[in-house]
């Protein structure tokens, strides 16, 4: 027999140990929800959440699920005014593993944009992690990029490289939503990890420009 659901579930001021949501619209629509070949929509529209120490204003999400695979989109407004935004699909396995693949990303902060370059992908196990080519910048007369590319491993090899350019630390601050620590400066980065878990050869170069930390 198929399970099948339909649904909107209402949320005014609700609590759960320390995380809270000040309104939340969530619509369900599933047919044969407990079997392999399961369809779900999920609509949701929240605003006033705090999870995991984080505040949003804003919350909304609409994805699909069929079987163990999906696509959707999801946006947020924290609290502090930074929005998040992505499009994407996702994947998962029987044994814990899965693939999420980005085909659009953009994070907003005092009116500048960081985006999405081209879709990315990341992939994981229970022994690693792979990122194929994921990069974000920030264009204009003070551009910023972050790129990442390869597998970090906790069990097995790992071939891994990520580049910074240009970040600002204050607005990386923000986005971790920790206004309380008075940074600032230009970040570049060069990290490799490579070779075997237990022992992984690491080379890292950091350089930042203007640094300041409180009133230093």
């Amino acid at each position: 027999t198929e399970l099948a659901l339909a649904g909107n579930l209402r949320i005014r001021d609700g609590v759960y140990g320390a995380d809270r949501v000040g309104a939340a619209d969530v619509r369900v629509d599933a047919t044969d929800l407990t079997g392999p070949a399961r369809i779900v929509a999920l609509t949701v529209e929240a605003s006033g959440v705090s999870a995991y120490r984080q505040s949003f204003a804003e919350v909304t999400a609409d994805l699909r699920l069929e079987g163990r695979a999906g696509e959707g989109s999801v946006s947020t407004l924290s609290a502090a005014g930074e929005r998040y935004s992505a499009d994407g699909a996702f994947a998962f396995d029987s044994l814990g593993g899965g693939e999420v693949r980005l085909d659009r990303a953009v994070l907003e902060v005092d009116a500048k944009a960081w985006r999405l370059v081209r879709p990315g992908r990341v992939q994981w196990d229970s022994a690693s992690v792979t990122l194929a080519d994921v990069e974000v910048a920030r264009e204009g007369d003070d551009p910023m990029s972050v790129r990442a590319d390869g597998t970090l491993a906790w069990g097995g090899g790992s071939d891994f490289h990520a580049t910074v350019q240009g970040l600002h630390l204050d607005h990386l601050a923000r986005v971790a939503q920790r206004k309380d620590l008075a940074v600032g400066g230009h970040l570049a980065r060069d990290l490799e990890v490579r070779g075997p878990a237990e022992a992984p050869a690491i080379e890292a170069s950091c350089d930042i420009a203007e640094p300041r930390y409180g009133a230093v």
